[in-house]
């Protein structure tokens, strides 16, 4: 038996920290549940679905991440439940954090001398902790609270085997420890992370049962390094090293961090700058404070955790921490946790009674967690947004086999940063996957659609876009039994934001067999005849157009379509110009004889609204084409007025 500094929990502490863990969890992420798999999942999933169980211990995967403990637990699901479906594999992600959580606020509770205020402050620092977003919503980051789950229950009964002396814990120990390696590579550091508690944590005589912990964790590194072509070749590989630094700093003074932003506008001074000052001087605040209130092992023990759980991811892979999440921190995330539950535990003077202490602390801890809160919810409003962007593109794919969809988002990136370094924001399909990829993974192979990309189409937002897919080209539109594109908001925060337009589709060249309606030439003897317009309410400031066309012979030149949709007065309320397939398809590149139908919306300034005409501008020569009724008349204004909209 050996002393160990803080006091075991007891069975309240465990419940409370149980049930703040589980709230904490579901109120910021139970929109997990609806979201479908994207971004390396896509990749992983699937592969882990056709490798054989004995397969993913001697192999990497599709990442050239060695993370078979991960896979063979997903292996495990598959052969149960048929499949690895994006709902049952994002409530093992919630599970997973929710444990996390829990077992984080034990640990704090456990080295301290107030337990349960240690655990309150733990579980929250760790549970709101905003750099974990994209941990908890990519279903393949699964490897990290998988490994994290096993190093501190490894520490927990670490510390309990030395306080009680029952050799017996030492075995789910090292099992533990060595198993921790084969979930996450950086799990390796969980031998040392014991070695790190025995050091910081505990009285001497020094126990070396630390040491074989240690050994124990050099079976997943042996089995990492033989079968991973991904072993450390250099230190700090990253856009810069500086930013290794920086970025580790900025997730240790995490409540903080979001001041540098401001500061950097009303000082003029870079916010990185602003932010290795700030972390520097709370770095000394702390260690007077502990040295002060002797808490020297404590705080020790929290900032080795985060330089261990750092050191791996920062010194053998590349970042650029303008664009990539720092997902790799949600490790490191247990060291923040036990310093900052530590630092609020001190602040409050001992001579106070302790309502006021907890009261102090409370509010403190809600000043500091509140930014973190609020980043957090806004992203899981975009990674929801996006979600039912996919999940709609999922069900048209399914009713209309053939339908190319356009502009994607593969990342949206908030416009203003919250924090100086680290993407903001959701990347629900970077390269190498594809909106074709995402579709083909959720139909299970079966669909048939496709997917490209016009940047130039995009509208201004006040949010940053990155899509998915290739560039479209003409033969795919032509080859399109519909043409689909997503119809980006202003607000990502209102529903509908990212929302599916069908814009029409191209039919092959034909005879025509019908008498147009209208038809429109220009001055050098083109021709584009009008087979059909009419329009329908989509509510009382919206009008949806259908327009078939067909070009009779090549269309030079920069001509377009206008639309314009006219009040009783004769005061334009809206219009809807621009090349046909909502800017998809100019005149100039159609082919003789072929179709072309097509679907416009017009938004009014105002309600109302009596007419809609349309016709064909020519902007090289500042005129209309001239317009034709089906006898053959000339149209006043060279423009077609369509029958009255019907109602919605």
């Amino acid at each position: 038996m050996c002393r160990a500094i803080g006091r075991k929990p007891t069975y309240v502490v465990i419940l409370v920290t149980a049930a703040v863990a589980a709230a904490l969890t579901l109120l910021l992420y139970h929109d997990a549940l609806q979201l479908p798999l994207w971004a390396d999942d896509l990749l992983q999933v699937p592969w882990v679905e056709a490798t054989p169980l004995r397969d993913l211990w001697r192999t990497v995967g599709p990442y050239e991440d060695y993370r078979p403990l991960h896979f063979s637990l997903w292996r495990g699901i598959s052969v149960l439940t048929g499949a690895l479906a994006p709902a049952p594999l994002h409530l093992l992600n919630l599970v997973g954090h929710g444990l996390s959580s829990f077992l984080v606020g034990l640990l704090t509770a456990r080295i301290s001398k107030h337990p349960l205020t240690a655990a309150l402050l733990g579980v929250s620092f760790f549970g709101l902790f905003p750099f974990a977003y994209d941990t908890v919503l990519w279903v393949s980051s699964f490897s990290y609270p998988l490994s994290l789950i096993l190093t501190v229950s490894a520490v927990l009964l670490y510390l309990t085997a030395r306080e009680t002396g029952k050799v017996s814990l030492y075995i789910p120990v090292l099992l533990l420890t060595a198993l921790a390696g084969f979930a996450y590579e950086g799990g390796v550091m969980a031998g040392p992370s014991v070695l790190l508690a025995e050091i910081c944590l505990q009285q001497r005589p020094f126990s070396r049962w630390s040491l074989v912990v240690f050994a124990a964790s050099m079976l997943p590194f042996a089995a990492v390094t033989m079968v991973s072509p991904a072993v450390p070749t250099q230190f700090l590989t990253g856009l810069h090293p500086i930013y290794n630094l920086v970025i580790a700093l900025q997730c240790l003074i995490f409540p903080l961090a979001p001041l540098a932003m401001p500061l950097a506008q009303v000082t003029g001074r870079s916010a990185i700058t602003i932010l290795v000052l700030m972390g520097l001087l709370l770095l000394a605040g702390i260690a007077v404070l502990s040295w002060q209130r002797r808490q020297q092992r404590r705080m020790l023990f929290g900032l080795g955790w985060a330089v261990l759980w750092s050191l791996i991811p920062l010194s053998t892979q590349a970042f650029n921490w303008y664009r990539d999440p720092p997902r790799v921190f949600y490790l490191s995330a247990v060291g923040i946790a036990v310093i900052w539950a530590c630092l609020l535990e001190q602040l409050p003077p001992l001579r106070w009674s302790q309502r006021w202490r907890v009261a102090v602390q409370s509010l403190l801890s809600l000043i500091l967690l509140l930014p973190g809160t609020i980043f957090l919810h806004d992203e899981m409003v975009v990674h929801k947004r996006a979600s039912e962007l996919l999940w709609a593109a999922a069900r048209e794919a399914e009713k209309t086999p053939g339908t190319l969809f356009i502009n994607l988002p593969g990342r949206i990136t908030f416009a203003e940063r919250r924090y100086p370094l680290g993407h903001e924001g959701a990347i629900p399909l970077p390269p190498p996957t594809n909106s074709e990829l995402w579709l083909a993974v959720h139909s299970k192979g079966t669909s048939q659609a496709h997917a490209r990309a016009l940047g130039a189409l995009l509208p201004p937002t006040p949010y940053l876009l990155e899509m998915a897919d290739a560039d479209v080209d003409g033969v795919s539109l032509r080859a399109a039994t519909q043409v689909v594109q997503v119809r980006y908001q202003d607000e990502l925060w209102l529903d509908g934001a990212l929302a599916l337009q069908a814009t029409g589709r191209i039919l092959p060249p034909q005879d025509p067999t019908t008498q147009p309606i209208a038809s429109f030439s220009s001055a050098a003897g083109e021709t584009l005849l009008l087979h059909g317009a009419s329009c329908r309410r989509g509510g009382a400031d919206e009008v949806v157009l259908d327009i078939e066309w067909q070009a009779v012979s090549p269309l030079r030149g920069m001509p377009t379509v206008f639309v314009h949709w006219w009040s009783a007065e004769a005061v334009l309320l809206g219009q809807a110009d621009g090349d046909p397939l909502g800017g998809l398809y100019p005149l100039a590149q159609w082919q003789p004889g072929e179709v072309v139908r097509e679907t416009r919306v017009l938004k009014a300034n105002a309600p109302g609204g009596s007419k809609v005409t349309l016709g064909i501008w020519d902007p090289e020569i500042g005129a209309r084409w001239q317009a034709a009724n089906a006898s053959g008349e000339l149209l006043a204004e060279d423009c077609f007025t369509l029958p009255p909209c019907t109602a919605p």
